[in-house]
């Protein structure tokens, strides 16, 4: 009798086992403050794409003068340059620069670097230039180097200055991820480092 029992309670206890495991497992709980990467992936597709023309314009051409026509005649020495390019924004995001932390009743703070310029490409390929020289002046099969690479540096520094593209950057950025966040019942609150 003392078998029957002991084997009884042994089936009653592993199949009352098996019913709670298999509803416990049925549960899915998702935590999404653990994914970081997920979350920095979508981070790097949200940067922001501006494109525009850069342009320089170096000339000797003064006030129109006669002794000034007759110099720029003879040594005048302008430079156009009209340059296409494409800038991109967004966040770089290493190993410490995301954090994810849960603050309860379904919201989340990340924490984000700074947006700031990403890539900057002109397209040469697309370039228009003009030049106009005096009787005087030797032509220099380098004369566009020079202004070329003055026009990429001042154009660089005048993108990675632009707070108007970055605050931009950070709205594409907060707007994507706060959509992720939404589609699983959680609200972002955003902090910039």
């Amino acid at each position: 009798m003392k078998k029957i029992i002991l084997l009884l309670i042994l089936v009653v206890g592993g199949a009352a086992g098996y019913f709670i495991g298999n509803y416990l497992g049925k549960k899915t709980v998702t935590n999404y403050t653990q994914h970081t990467d997920f979350v920095r992936e979508i981070a790097e597709l949200s940067t922001l794409e501006v494109s525009g023309i850069a342009s320089l314009n170096q000339t000797n051409v003064t006030d129109g003068n006669i002794w000034n026509n007759i110099s720029n005649y003879l040594g005048e020495k302008t430079i156009l340059l009209n340059i296409p390019y494409t800038a991109k924004y967004g966040c770089t995001l290493g190993d410490t620069s995301l954090n994810i932390r849960d603050l309860g009743n379904g919201e989340v703070e990340i924490s984000l670097n700074e947006p700031s310029l990403l890539s900057y490409e002109m397209r040469l390929d697309q370039m228009r230039q003009l030049s106009k020289k005096g009787l005087l002046i030797l032509s220099k099969d380098d004369q566009f180097a020079k202004p070329q690479k003055q026009l990429y540096q001042e154009t660089k520094a005048k993108l990675e200055g632009s707070q108007e593209h970055i605050a931009k950057a950070k709205v594409k950025i907060e707007e994507v991820l706060s959509h992720l966040m939404e589609t699983n019942n959680l609200t972002a609150k955003f902090k910039w480092n």
